[in-house]
């Protein structure tokens, strides 16, 4: 079986992942991948050339915002390869579905992120859920985490982990660190700390000025030498940075998923987030994280609340995450899945 999978671009984050665990999962199964996107950055285009059979990427720029860049790349891939595809998997740009049908005349197989803003009145029928899995990337590299990363790494930090975007609000884990020094004693104020980790895409103007907005933060708080900001890890860095901290704050409210979560329960941390959407699914309160109403004070409270559990309780919340993660968010249910949906409807 041919597949084409159009993504709009590929840079360091959660909805990336996805796309390459379904690239993974079909060529599990044998099929030729064929691979669209306006963007791809140095990280995944070492993973995907080795996994697609071919690919098309680059920047795309449209002229006004009647077209999507996305028509461009359907245009492309025709001309290059014809009407060869048995299925089409499309993701988060439906404005090109039909082009695509027009030019390939087969079925798509349509990936979203928020689904209820496409359909909102999906909240009337009883739909299956397709979970997203812990990250073949994060697992691949998993043994990393036995080797050292930096020696100036704090020992006991909080760790933020997302695309410097402002969507993340990551300023709200700036604002509770700084909120949780009146909460605890001085020395454990004094041995703890925040590192704030992501990608920067350094063409895109509202990431990189996120990026300064959260360091200009720190030092509006005065807490600039106790937060330490990381861009653009490696996956072997990431999970270093996942397997040794304390706890992982999560801060998107009404995150449509959100993987980060995930990777965390997956090391056995605990995870606190901002409760509604995807976190709902990916964190159970009490048992593998803190979920908290969105808000600075409320996560700093979570965190003091962390420092303050015993290393047997820490433990029992590292243990009920792993647990969940087999069960529900593992890359064989995933695959499984995806690969069933795939020859349904293909």
């Amino acid at each position: 079986m041919r597949v084409l999978v159009c993504h709009p671009e590929f840079w360091f984050g959660g909805a990336e992942s996805v796309v390459f665990d379904a690239i993974q999962a079909f060529n599990g199964r044998n099929y030729s991948v064929y691979l669209v996107t306006g963007h791809c950055d140095s990280y995944w285009l070492d993973k995907l050339k080795n996994s697609v059979t071919e690919m098309l990427y680059g920047s795309v720029t449209m002229c006004g915002d009647w077209f999507h860049g996305m028509h461009f790349l359907a245009f492309r891939a025709w001309l290059k390869w014809g009407r060869i595809f048995d299925i089409v998997m499309l993701d988060g740009c439906p404005g090109a579905a039909p082009l695509l049908k027009l030019l390939f005349g087969k079925k798509i197989f349509y990936y979203l992120h928020n689904v209820n803003r496409c359909f909102p009145w999906i909240s009337n029928r009883i739909c299956s859920v397709h979970y997203p899995a812990i990250p073949i990337v994060t697992t691949q590299c998993s043994d990393a985490a036995k080797f050292e990363y930096c020696k100036t790494l704090p020992t006991n930090y909080f760790l933020s982990l997302n695309r410097y975007w402002p969507e993340k609000r990551v300023d709200i884990a700036i604002e509770a660190f700084s909120m949780l020094k009146r909460k605890i004693s001085n020395d454990v104020w004094k041995s703890v700390n925040l590192i704030i980790a992501g990608s920067v895409e350094e063409r895109i103007d509202a990431s990189v000025n996120c990026r300064d907005e959260l360091i200009k933060l720190t030092k509006l708080k005065n807490i600039e030498d106790k937060v330490i900001f990381l861009q653009n890890v490696s996956s072997e860095e990431k999970v270093q940075l996942l397997s040794r901290c304390t706890g992982v704050i999560y801060t998107p409210p009404m995150e449509h998923f959100g993987i980060t979560p995930l990777e965390g329960s997956y090391f056995g941390k605990i995870i606190i987030a901002a409760t509604g959407c995807g976190t709902n699914e990916t964190v159970e309160n009490g048992k593998t994280g803190i979920l908290v109403d969105f808000g600075a004070e409320n996560f700093s409270d979570a965190m003091a609340k962390v420092l303050a559990l015993n290393s047997a309780e820490r433990d029992q919340y590292g243990q009920n995450g792993k647990i969940m993660i087999e069960k529900k968010f593992s890359q064989r249910i995933f695959s499984e899945i995806l690969l069933r949906k795939i020859i349904m409807i293909s």
